[in-house]
C-alpha cells in the first residue's frame, strides 16, 4: 500500500502529539471522546510551544493544524500563540476511534466486553470495532489528509497537532511502509513529542521522530 506523498517542492511535515490528556492517567480510550489535557499535558504543551518558538526560521511560511478533539485543539493552542499562527481544526488528524469503547477504560473492555479487547489486541487491519474505525480506515483516512495538507502547502512549514496512534499511522505511509499492523512496525509517539520529515519530488527525510529533549527545556 503505497502512499504517493510528495511535494514538488521540500516541504517540511512536524507532527506533534498532544500532551498528556485526563483518559491517559485514567487509563481509557481516548479515541475520538473529549478528554481534555491534564495540569500536565497543558505545562508540556507551553514547553512544546516554546521550544518550536526558538527554533522557527526567520522567513519561514508555517501553518499550524490541529485534530479538532480537545486535547489536540489544547496543544495548539499556545503553539499557535508562541508562533502567531492560526490554529486551523482538522477533522483529518483525529485519532483511530474504537467506537463504543471511545472514553471507556482498558479495565472496562477487558471484564465487560472481552471480545472488543481481543479484536484490538490482534494483528488483523481489517477488524473494525462497532460504531469505530479498522486500522486500515485509519490508517488511509491519516495518508489522504498529509497528502492533502502537504499539496496544500508545498515549500511551507506544515505544523500538525495529532495523536499517538495516528502519528504512527501518518509516519508508515510517509515511509511507504503500509499499515503497521500488516507491516509489524510500530513507532513510539510519546505525549508532547514532535516528528519532524522533509517530503520532496523523490524522498522523504527523517529528521527526528519522538523528539522528547524539549520538555526538559526551561
Amino acid at each position: 500500500m503505497a502512499s504517493g506523498i510528495r511535494c514538488a517542492l521540500p516541504t517540511t511535515l512536524t507532527l506533534i502529539r498532544h500532551g498528556e490528556s485526563q483518559a491517559n492517567v485514567d487509563k481509557c480510550f481516548g479515541g475520538h471522546s473529549p478528554t481534555p489535557l491534564t495540569e500536565l499535558g497543558r505545562d508540556q504543551a507551553r514547553k512544546t510551544a516554546a521550544h518550536l518558538a526558538r527554533k522557527a526560521k526567520a522567513g519561514q511560511k508555517i501553518v499550524l493544524y490541529s485534530s479538532d478533539l480537545p486535547r489536540a485543539m489544547q496543544t495548539a493552542a499556545p503553539i499557535g500563540e508562541a508562533l502567531a499562527l492560526e490554529v486551523v481544526a482538522e477533522a483529518g488528524l483525529r485519532e483511530r476511534s474504537v467506537g463504543e469503547l471511545d472514553g471507556q477504560s482498558f479495565d472496562y473492555a477487558q471484564r465487560v466486553r472481552p471480545e472488543l479487547w481481543e479484536g484490538l489486541l490482534g494483528q488483523d487491519p481489517h477488524w473494525q470495532p462497532p460504531g469505530g474505525e479498522s486500522v486500515d480506515q485509519a490508517y488511509l483516512r491519516m495518508q489522504s489528509c498529509l497528502a492533502r495538507l502537504l499539496q496544500r502547502h508545498e515549500g511551507q512549514h506544515v505544523i500538525a497537532v495529532t495523536h499517538a496512534i495516528a502519528i504512527h499511522l501518518g509516519i508508515n505511509a510517509l515511509l511507504d511502509v503500509g499499515t503497521p499492523s500488516a507491516m509489524g512496525i510500530y513507532f513510539a509517539v510519546s505525549n508532547s513529542s514532535y516528528s519532524t520529515f522533509v517530503i520532496g519530488p523523490k524522498r522523504t527525510q527523517v529528521s527526528t521522530i519522538n523528539q522528547l529533549a524539549h520538555l526538559g527545556e526551561e
